[in-house]
């Protein structure tokens, strides 16, 4: 009696276990279905999707490239205080609250740009996977 009521609860387990795995099996199926719509319906040709990607990472690489500027100018900025407050230490001289500041802010300034610029290149990096994704999929969806 005891091995019968054991057996009943492992497959009912098993049952539940395997219905949860059809449930998420077919949510990934209705997820790529619904996506698929959409990449039909937004993009006509793969020469769409690929002046979308050229569009969009044009603008990235455009912010990329005015952040390094913003970046190396606040860095020269930056390098130029320090050196004003080195050369205050040097000669034993107090180095002016305003330099102190100012070598604190660049350098807040010059953190939130690196930051920023990673962020972008990331972006960049994000963007063309998942427009190589996009692009793979229409073709195999218009090859069927």
């Amino acid at each position: 009696m005891t091995l019968m009521g054991v057996r009943s609860v492992v497959e009912a387990a098993r049952s539940q276990h395997d219905f949860e795995l059809a449930l998420k099996r077919e949510a990934r199926f209705a997820e790529q279905a619904r996506r698929d719509r959409i990449l039909l319906a937004t993009f006509t040709s793969e020469e769409d999707i690929k002046f979308v990607r050229d569009d969009r990472l044009a603008a990235l690489n455009s912010t990329i490239m005015i952040t390094q500027e913003k970046l190396a100018e606040l860095q020269l900025q930056q390098a130029d205080l320090e050196a004003q407050a080195q050369s205050r230490v040097d000669t034993k001289q107090p180095v002016p609250a305003v330099v102190r500041e100012g070598v604190e802010r660049l350098s807040a300034s010059v953190s939130i740009l690196k930051a920023s610029l990673t962020s972008s290149q990331s972006e960049k990096r994000t963007l063309k996977k998942a427009f190589a994704a996009d692009l793979g999929r229409y073709r195999h969806l218009k090859a069927q």
